[in-house]
């Protein structure tokens, strides 16, 4: 219950005032006209699985100027985790591809300025060179560890990162 009066929020913090919105398979292409520069965002929601109290809501995106998503060179990965409560300083993300191959990357911590999300979580966030990103996107099983706490993400979940990776070359507003 209170996630879905979380999520309005969490829409006005991760998305600024924009001009135009529309949705590429699963990347929402946003256009801002005031400071002309187009974004393409994949939000896959709470990726924690099954504890109601426990959560990590997890979403990709990208910026390129203009009115057209160009292929990108970094991406952002944003975290909103509860068990970041209380933290002062990121937390190594580490990732697991497909049992071996392990990705490590340190984060950046924010604290939301909104009150209403400052008592669910921080917000983490990585950024990934297209490279890592699609060695992510291309296993058949990847299990992330942020804060102690172990997630998976599912294959569509993976499918809609790898579109976020692509969209450059095919999506504009």
């Amino acid at each position: 219950m209170k996630l879905k009066r979380l999520l309005p929020l969490l829409s006005l913090l991760l998305l600024p005032q924009i001009g135009f919105a529309q949705k590429k398979g699963s990347v929402n292409v946003i256009y801002d006209k005031s400071n002309d520069i187009t974004c393409g965002i994949v939000d896959l929601g709470n990726v924690a699985a099954g504890i109601a109290a426990d959560y990590l809501w997890l979403n990709a995106s990208y910026c390129s100027p203009g009115k057209t998503l160009q292929p990108p060179t970094l991406i952002r990965l944003q975290v909103l985790s509860k068990a970041s409560a209380g933290a002062t300083r990121g937390p190594q993300m580490i990732f697991l591809l497909d049992g071996t191959d392990r990705l490590l990357f340190d984060s950046q911590l924010n604290h939301s300025s909104n009150p209403a999300l400052a008592a669910v979580g921080q917000i983490i966030i990585v950024n990934l060179t297209t490279t890592e990103f699609e060695k992510i996107c291309s296993a058949k099983l990847v299990e992330f560890q942020v804060f102690g706490r172990s997630y998976k993400l599912k294959q569509k979940d993976l499918a809609k990162l790898d579109w976020l990776a692509r969209a450059g070359s095919t999506a504009s507003p």
